[in-house]
């Protein structure tokens, strides 16, 4: 995989009243420095998604990854009838609000899967469709607790869009700053209407692979082992010294789930989708089996 598509990795985790927003006008979206993003405080940020209890992520002002604003709006994040996830990335006020869940348990080892039934090989050029783990508690642990499956052509016309990745995928060991081994990628068709991507976590080793239909069964679109006899890696971060192999999960460690919008310009702030349309996924299915 091309690793410099992921510089936005390492920067990643109401009601309908008032919406705020000021700042200078960048790129299609009124996010600066100043923005206050929308908000609604009086709804819960608790949903129930796939058996499981989530939280709904809330930012007062545009944060990462992005950066963007992220929403607790019914029009961002909502569970239909059928027990279905939708994020949606809307424009409010000219401020274009991006969606995030994460999970209320800790996760570890295991296999992570998640089902989507919608054609997210589709999405626009600057909208980054996220299934990871997180914890916010590991930075200041200097660890890293990421794993990664993002769907997104990172503002290209056209190419590879489906990327795996075991964080950190830059940093300083190497000349160029990249750790081309730490991922891979492949290209997920905008026809595909359906698809089940999968991650296997152990001490070892991580498994990836993708499926296009609604069962990982068959020969997969992609599939990728990252192991522990590939070199461990220091992050650009100062706050992560360590070099890390293989990430170790902690009590806290969340899987997430999130739609927004890539810097391709280098402001500082997520671009609004090129064809000004708002760009939504639907996932159907989230399944974790312990490793036993």
């Amino acid at each position: 995989m091309r690793t410099h598509l992921f510089i936005a990795l390492l920067l990643i985790g109401l009601t309908l009243g008032c919406e705020t927003e000021t700042g200078p006008l960048l790129d299609g979206n009124h996010v600066g420095p100043e923005t206050v993003c929308p908000s609604a405080n009086n709804r819960p940020r608790g949903i129930s998604f796939a058996g499981r209890s989530w939280e709904i992520r809330q930012s007062t002002s545009p944060s990462q990854a992005g950066a963007n604003c992220f929403a607790n709006d019914q029009r961002n994040v909502w569970v239909d009838s059928q027990d279905r996830l939708h994020l949606k990335i809307t424009n409010r006020g000219g401020v274009w609000t991006c969606a995030e869940v994460f999970s209320t348990d800790g996760y570890g080892y295991g296999t992570y899967t998640f089902r989507v039934v919608s054609a997210a090989g589709a999405l626009n050029r600057n909208v980054v469709f996220g299934l990871f783990t997180w914890d916010d508690d590991a930075p200041a642990m200097g660890k890293i607790h990421e794993i990664d499956i993002e769907i997104t052509p990172w503002s290209r016309a056209w190419g590879e869009n489906l990327h795996y990745a075991v964080q950190p995928v830059m940093g300083p060991d190497t000349s160029n700053g990249q750790y081309d081994e730490r991922s891979s990628s492949t290209f997920l068709p905008p026809d595909a209407t359906a698809s089940v991507h999968h991650f296997t976590w152990m001490p070892s080793f991580v498994d990836f692979a993708s499926y296009i239909g609604l069962s990982a069964t068959g020969v997969p679109l992609h599939a990728w082992r990252f192991a522990d006899s590939n070199p461990a890696r220091r992050s650009n971060e100062t706050t992560l010294p360590t070099p890390v192999g293989i990430p170790t999960p902690s009590q806290h460690t969340s899987v997430r789930l999130n739609l927004w919008l890539f810097d391709d310009d280098g402001n500082g702030y997520g671009d609004a989708p090129s064809d000004e349309a708002e760009p939504e996924v639907v996932i159907d299915q989230f399944t974790f089996t312990p490793a036993s």
